[in-house]
């Protein structure tokens, strides 16, 4: 009996051993990256890139405010730029209260199986997104895409991949 459970704590320990082996082993993985050359880095980001560009051909695509599928462009954007605009008309207490920010952002994106985006950040965010109803919708929607893509390129042609013989 003694010999027994001798066993099984050695055999705990034996797979307490093997388990922080293999999250050791896993987590120099990650932390090394050997495997994340500069050049796979590269082809990563312009797969990214192309598929970015992609999405704002689509959404050029739409009509009006809305994606050629139906939905409205920047998907929950809707919610930031209509808080935005309820600050510029004075209904700040009303952008906590769901049923009124629904009713408002089914005034910005009139549509019978529109998502609702309830704002659910604190008085502070209100700053962050108070600009942003001083121009239309597509605007800050498009600037938005765009310089995320622009930043992003240019990013890359910054760093491209490196010339030597890795």
């Amino acid at each position: 009996m003694l010999f027994l459970s001798r066993n099984r704590r050695l055999s705990r320990i034996a797979v307490l051993t093997t388990a922080s082996d293999l999250s050791v082993r896993i987590l120099a993985f990650l932390r090394d990256a050997q495997w994340l050359t500069r050049g796979r880095l590269f082809g990563y980001a312009t797969i990214l890139n192309a598929a970015s560009a992609a999405m704002i051909v689509w959404m050029l695509m739409g009509h009006g405010i809305t994606d050629p599928a139906g939905r409205p462009l920047g998907t929950d954007f809707v919610s930031f730029w209509t808080v935005s605009a309820m600050l510029h008309n004075g209904h700040e207490r009303a952008i906590y209260v769901p049923e009124a920010l629904a009713a408002w952002e089914q005034s910005v994106v009139p549509s019978e199986n529109a998502a609702f985006y309830a704002w659910q950040y604190p008085p502070i965010g209100l700053l962050l997104v108070y600009p942003l109803a001083l121009f239309s919708y597509l605007v800050p929607v498009h600037k938005r895409q765009v310089s995320e893509v622009v930043a992003s390129i240019a990013n890359l042609l910054k760093k491209g991949p490196a010339v030597s013989g890795k």
